[in-house]
């Protein structure tokens, strides 16, 4: 099927970036030659319009059919490290902060001002990333002296993470066919006490809105089920093995780290991640360069975003481009850094792959 172009314009121009295979009409009328934008001539074009204009509803928005695919076949824009837009230069050092970053913390402010510089991988806050598409987000936590409260780190502290957790329930009362996956990662300085003041603040916040895992149930986790019936918006990944809780655990949503900063190893251990991922639970993508201590020495006065995420994005679109979901493409979560780059196309590019299946 092809769509002509009106006024020597793409239907969507504002979202062209040569997605041009599979979903999409493999003609082009030559006006798509940005290569920062989604290329949207699509077999449906006013559901892909209605998709991608209003991101903060899309799972409601989705086909009737896409709600009745459990939701770990879904393609679905996660951030990495979701929280730390509340890194700055004036955060004090988190108990995950590597030892000679301790050891030289004498050196302050300029000390800091450059670690946060590479530990912050996120600009927006947790309700703009909602209101623009994000649907997975994870947290690192850490424990305090002297007080209960748990805070997002870094190598630097953040903000009170129960500060992100009200934004997140502030969204779900207000899109109530939209779920959340909240992903608690990494737990630094945890007793027993904070893994439970934790898991009561998070009873506390959410209440009814949680979805307790149930291994005789999970098949039926569609957006239809979940939202509909069960009324259930909220999806905790509780990765700790020595705390009993209700929720995910890390076996029933892995999440491998590929830790490079190489483009061919870092897409050969997606791919390779994808193909044998087991399609009855959860996965994440992690779409990432992790900057080792010789890219950081090279790019010593740039930060995280200008050497990493920039550098990585073009190629990750081409790779997001040949992926699919459900149980034959295999795609569910994917993670990236500075998920608000170039009006937020890395969460459009994600969030049209659904319209594959």
């Amino acid at each position: 099927m092809k769509i002509k172009c009106k006024d020597n314009r793409c239907i969507f121009m504002e979202y062209c970036w040569a997605f041009c295979s599979g979903l999409f009409s493999s003609t082009c009328y030559g006006c798509c030659n940005n290569s920062n934008k989604i290329h949207v001539m699509a077999y449906e074009p006013e559901l892909a319009e209605k998709l991608l204009s209003d991101l903060s509803n899309w799972m409601g928005n989705l086909p009737d059919h896409l709600k009745t695919v459990p939701f770990y076949q879904l393609a679905i824009p996660g951030s990495h490290d979701s929280i730390t837009y509340t890194i700055t230069s004036n955060s004090d050092f988190a108990p995950d902060a590597e030892e000679w970053m301790q050891k030289m913390a004498i050196l302050g402010k300029p000390l800091k001002s450059f670690i946060s510089r590479w530990s912050r991988c996120q600009e927006d806050d947790t309700a703009t990333q909602l209101e623009n598409g994000i649907r997975y987000l994870d947290y690192r936590l850490a424990t305090k002296k002297d007080t209960d409260e748990l805070f997002i780190c870094h190598a630097l502290y953040g903000d009170n993470a129960t500060d992100s957790f009200h934004q997140v329930q502030e969204f779900i009362t207000k899109h109530s066919g939209e779920i959340v996956i909240l992903d608690l990662q990494h737990f630094y300085g945890f007793e027993p006490k904070n893994h439970k003041y934790l898991l009561n603040k998070i009873d506390e916040i959410f209440g009814d809105s949680l979805l307790h895992y149930d291994p005789d149930d999970v098949q039926n986790y569609t957006l239809d089920y979940l939202t509909n019936d069960k009324k259930c918006q909220v999806i905790i990944i509780y990765r700790d093995r020595q705390t009993e809780n209700p929720y995910w655990n890390l076996d029933k949503f892995p999440t491998p780290w590929p830790d490079t900063t190489d483009s061919k190893i870092l897409f050969e251990k997606l791919d390779e991640g994808l193909k044998t991922r087991n399609i009855n639970y959860g996965y994440v993508s992690q779409c990432i360069y992790t900057p080792d201590g010789k890219l950081i020495a090279k790019n010593f006065t740039s930060n995280l975003k200008r050497a990493c995420a920039v550098k990585l994005l073009k190629t990750l679109l081409e790779w997001l481009r040949a992926q699919s979901p459900g149980p034959t493409g295999r795609l569910n979560v994917t993670i990236a850094d500075f998920v608000g780059m170039n009006d937020w196309i890395y969460t459009k590019s994600v969030i049209m792959l659904n319209l594959k299946l």
